[in-house]
């Protein structure tokens, strides 16, 4: 195994950083203000009583959805190294194939490797983070054990080459549907 491109979730040290999403959190402050100007506009300025309670009631509901980007769009997970930002991806696949998943992970080797079947819910999923320059990838394999999805794999980190090679190989899964 390539122990230069591949990383085992270690205590405390993963690659991955949580940062402030600014364009979002200018998106969202352009927002809030936008609620607030026609919600005091229809407090300040006499329009007539329909038109005012109609513009309260959009200036508030604008103003929630600000809220609402502000509070849950706010961080996104970038990967430390390139400074790319990261993509989450649920691929499931049958429990059949779980063992398989599992040392394919393992061995960290995908190049010929038969592809796991793709499906669009199942028992079993990877849970797939991806950075937007595809030089790094965090797979994680997940199964349903009753009324929950518990982790069936450690979290596995892959880099430059690997995360490439897992790529291209999550893909020619996704094709052999």
């Amino acid at each position: 195994m390539d122990t230069q491109n591949t990383v085992i979730e270690q205590e405390n040290s993963s690659p991955i950083i949580e940062k402030q999403n600014k364009t979002n959190i200018i998106l969202s402050v352009i927002i809030i203000l936008f609620g607030v100007l026609l919600t005091c506009h229809s407090l300040l300025f006499k329009t007539g009583k329909n038109m005012e309670i109609a513009l309260i009631v959009i200036g508030v509901c604008i103003l929630i959805v600000g809220i609402i980007i502000w509070v849950l769009k706010s961080k996104q997970m970038i990967y430390e190294k390139t400074g790319s930002v990261i993509k989450t991806q649920l691929c499931y696949f049958s429990r059949d194939e779980l063992n398989f998943a599992q040392n394919l992970l393992a061995q960290g080797k995908f190049d010929h490797e038969k592809p796991v079947t793709i499906v669009d819910t199942s028992n079993s999923y990877f849970e797939i983070l991806l950075s937007k320059d595809k030089s790094f990838v965090s797979v994680q394999i997940f199964e349903f054990v009753p009324f929950t999805f518990q982790p069936a794999s450690q979290k596995y980190y892959f880099t430059d080459d690997k995360a490439l090679q897992f790529v291209e190989y999550i893909n020619r899964c996704k094709k052999s549907i």
